[in-house]
């Protein structure tokens, strides 16, 4: 299962994308990144997020957050995809 986020750009800063899926997992699974200032595709795969045997249609939401650093950010998405 594959998560992309096609394209994408931001400032330099370190991003999270979180994941919840099924009915068992109460804090959402999250993957930090850092998102440059050129549009680029971001591909994290179910098994970075420590979710192996979870299918899409199990997904309940995806999430982004910028941080931990305090103050403002640029983060910039154009769509997100789930492939399975």
């Amino acid at each position: 299962m594959l998560l992309r986020l096609v394209p994408s750009k931001g400032d330099g800063q370190t991003y999270r994308v979180m994941i919840s899926a099924g009915s068992f997992q109460a804090i959402p699974a999250t993957v930090t990144f850092v998102a440059g200032p050129r549009w680029e595709q971001y591909t994290f795969t179910f098994e970075q997020f420590g979710l192996s045997k979870v299918e899409c249609l199990d997904v309940r939401f995806v999430a982004f957050a910028a941080g931990p650093k305090p103050g403002s950010f640029a983060f910039n998405i154009d769509h997100v995809a789930l492939f399975s």
